[in-house]
């Protein structure tokens, strides 16, 4: 009888490599057939540019990322609330207007339409979203409502937004967090997420979407009329801007720092100017007349210094607005209105607003007449 030629010490090293590779085998055959798996669950409402209304639909965009939905933030209750109401509530207007949070709290559109005639609502949101995410709002406006076209757009901005740079930008994280809720992979960021080459990334959003809806998390409809002390709820920050058409009042009074933030000096970033300019661009090929305009500044800084600094920006303006002849840069830049006007820097009580609102109706009329 052939006796064997392995002994049974090669035999029990042999065992745990065949049990190794039996390990590695079926790990293989398990992550396929969970592949598979997520693959086959219900598809989950993802926006596109071509089909934007489906943002609606989706979660409020997470600045950390984060699967359980908590109470939103006031800045992410404007942004939500602006855009959702642009895709579903606003009906096309005579004047746009489009910008930050200095617009946002200081142009009432009821005021420029008394004065008018015209339609008019202010989709501005917060300078945190950059010039970028400006150009965003103004580009989905006119898919949405390609006829009839405006006969104005009005870009209104303070000058903290223009010294935006991208690095700030993505370290704020709210317009990649915008762009990621409004247009999901078409975005272009997917690819930078962490399971993003995998198919099982899509498990993350019916997982998001389940989670809110455990017994023990506040269901979605709830968080909306959460206090948040002093600043409104979510439920009322909808409401109002949709019944002010856009116009969000500033609830703080602060004292007004003694030197303007910004100095004598008025940095633009080349960021900053790359969302102006592709503003400037889409009205013009959308044959849309558009006026490029700031803020007005509180009394207490004027001073030589910083009217030259204004001086020297408007200049910067005409400029890039040279090649965009339906591109109007208000003349003079810089206005100066009473302390008493102003909550913040760079915020407008509601007095104020309606002064600044009036002022701008007159500028209108002379451009659409």
């Amino acid at each position: 009888m052939p006796r064997s030629t392995s002994s049974p010490l090669s035999r029990s090293r042999r065992a745990p490599e065949r049990r190794a590779r039996a390990v590695i085998v079926w790990t293989a055959v398990s992550f396929c057939l969970t592949q598979v798996l997520v693959m086959s669950l219900p598809g989950y409402p993802w926006p596109s540019v071509t089909e934007p209304e489906a943002a609606v639909q989706t979660d409020r965009f997470q600045r950390g990322g984060g699967w359980l939905r908590t109470i939103p933030t006031l800045e992410e209750s404007i942004i939500q609330w602006q855009v959702h109401h642009l895709l579903t509530a606003v009906p096309p207007q005579d004047v746009l207007f489009v910008g930050d949070s200095s617009c946002l709290m200081g142009v009432m559109p009821e005021v420029i339409t008394q004065a008018t005639g015209l339609n008019t609502w202010n989709l501005a949101t917060v300078g945190s979203l950059s010039t970028q995410g400006q150009a965003d709002i103004l580009e989905l406006y006119l898919k949405k409502h390609p006829t009839p076209r405006p006969k104005l757009v009005v870009c209104y901005l303070a000058p903290p937004t223009l010294a935006r740079d991208r690095d700030e930008t993505e370290r704020q994280g709210v317009y990649n967090g915008f762009r990621e809720w409004l247009y999901g992979a078409d975005a272009g960021l997917v690819a930078q997420l962490p399971l993003a080459q995998l198919p099982g990334y899509r498990l993350r959003r019916p997982l998001y979407e389940a989670a809110n809806q455990l017994p023990w998390n506040k269901h979605s409809t709830l968080l909306v009329h959460q206090p948040r002390g002093q600043i409104p709820s979510d439920e009322e920050v909808r409401r109002t801007l949709l019944t002010r058409r856009g116009y969000f009042s500033e609830p703080r009074r602060q004292r007004l720092p003694a030197i303007a933030s910004d100095g004598n000096r008025l940095p633009l970033t080349a960021d900053g100017l790359r969302g102006i300019v592709r503003m400037l661009e889409t009205a013009q090929a959308h044959s849309i007349d558009l006026v490029f305009m700031l803020t007005p500044a509180p009394e207490r800084y004027r001073n030589p210094q910083h009217d030259a600094a204004y001086r020297d920006l408007a200049a910067h303006f005409m400029t890039a607005a040279r090649p965009y002849p339906r591109v109007t840069i208000q003349s003079p830049l810089l206005r100066y209105f009473d302390d008493a006007s102003f909550g913040t820097a760079h915020h407008m009580t509601m007095s104020g607003a309606a002064r600044n609102s009036a002022e701008i109706a007159r500028l209108i009329t002379a451009v659409v007449s």
